[in-house]
């Protein structure tokens, strides 16, 4: 190959301007999403339940489903994803356990916090995640969902700044 020629392998970039002197390469666009959710939704006992937010502060690219949860990349590349789940105030006894985990495609990619009671109490319980993944920008999708085992249904908190998900492509 030449040494004098760039060559774009992958990343979805494309070039603007007239060649050579001006021309630029142009990255596809950004993603950015942050959603958030204000309902007490109901969290059954030890099943891994997806958060499907209620409210959507921005989302650049309309890759997010509001309402469902479902994060479906339109670019591939590497995506970082922090998101926080707040329970309301409810009973929990010692060893009782509140927790966040992302699923990429239906399956557990990577774990929170675990928050966890050390003794009988009545409180709230939060649980945070940060990881990046990487997205083949056709198939692969994201959600987060939340996990205890209190022994009964727990509402969420109707906090959006308690529960919400942030996206972001990185690279």
């Amino acid at each position: 190959t030449d040494p004098n020629v760039w060559e774009i392998l992958d990343g979805g970039f494309t070039t603007a301007g007239t060649y050579p002197q001006n021309q630029i390469l142009v990255g596809p666009p950004a993603t950015k999403v942050r959603a958030t959710n204000s309902t007490a939704d109901s969290i059954p006992n030890a099943s891994a339940t997806i958060l499907k937010f209620d409210g959507e502060l921005y989302d650049t690219l309309s890759e997010f489903a509001n309402g469902s949860g479902i994060f479906t990349a339109e670019n591939a590349g590497y995506y970082h994803i922090v998101a926080s789940a707040l329970s309301a105030s409810v009973a929990w006894d010692a060893g009782e356990r509140w927790e966040i985990r992302v699923y990429k495609n239906g399956v557990e990619y990577a774990k929170g916090e675990w928050n966890v009671a050390d003794a009988t109490t009545t409180c709230q319980r939060s649980s945070q995640v940060s990881t990046t993944v990487y997205l083949n920008g056709t198939t692969d999708t994201l959600d987060v969902r939340v996990i205890h085992n209190q022994g009964a249904t727990v509402s969420l908190d109707t906090a959006p700044t308690g529960n919400y998900i942030d996206i972001f492509r990185i690279l």
